[in-house]
């Protein structure tokens, strides 16, 4: 059996108009959504990482102590730390908070990033390393039953180490073998640990206005004398 095919029609210009239309809306509605595409990963970026620093206190003078704040920031469920805090022997010691107790009893306390203001049951535990001034070894942690960590917006003091400066000169403090860990014990990207630059003064200059006379005690303070006290 003979088959016969027409030849196909060529489309009219109402057909050619459509196809054109529906092409261009195809096209727009591509380039649309590659435009926030683009947008969104150059929007997106890493999330901030945490930061942790260490603020010493002024002014640092040979034979009175001295307080160094290790504060953080930028960080979210931050549930813990580990760290060593490294400085010289010949410029600083870490004060004894026992000395009746055999060794050095590090004079340490803590902040209150952690503990949300003594709210949070914590851990902190601090040694010095083979009981030897230069490195003391810290770990700070939230413990059962609190179960998520905390977010640090600001910078917050997470502990306190007191030194007791030895003698005049540039010296610095810095942080070795640094951890932060979230909730799930996974580690935190911290994208700096900035040490403390110090310059300790030899002797620390007190002036006192007073129409009596006066004397410095130790320890800085200042003992106004009056009558048989002279």
């Amino acid at each position: 059996m003979k088959r016969t095919f027409a030849p196909s029609c060529p489309p009219t210009d109402q057909e050619e108009e459509r196809a054109r239309q529906g092409g261009t809306k195809n096209t727009t509605a591509l380039q649309g959504f590659a435009l926030l595409l683009i947008a969104w990963l150059l929007g997106a970026g890493p999330a901030a990482a945490a930061t942790v620093q260490l603020t010493a206190s002024e002014p640092a003078a040979v034979g009175i102590r001295l307080a160094v704040t290790v504060e953080a920031s930028a960080a979210t469920d931050l549930y813990g730390m580990a760290v060593d805090v490294v400085y010289d022997p010949a410029y600083l010691a870490v004060e004894d908070a026992d000395p009746l107790t055999p060794g050095v009893q590090p004079m340490i306390t803590e902040g209150t990033a952690l503990n949300e203001n003594t709210a949070t049951p914590t851990i902190l535990r601090a040694a010095l390393e083979d009981d030897k001034q230069g490195r003391l070894v810290v770990g700070l942690t939230r413990r059962a039953p609190t179960a998520s960590g905390v977010a640090l917006t600001s910078l917050t003091g997470l502990f306190t180490v007191t030194f007791k400066p030895l003698k005049a000169g540039t010296t610095a403090i810095a942080f070795a073998r640094p951890t932060l860990f979230d909730s799930q014990q996974n580690p935190i990207t911290a994208d700096s640990w900035t040490a403390a630059d110090l310059a300790i003064v030899g002797t620390l200059t007190i002036a006192v206005t007073s129409s009596e006379h006066g004397r410095v005690e130790p320890e800085g303070e200042v003992a106004v004398l009056t009558g048989t006290d002279m």
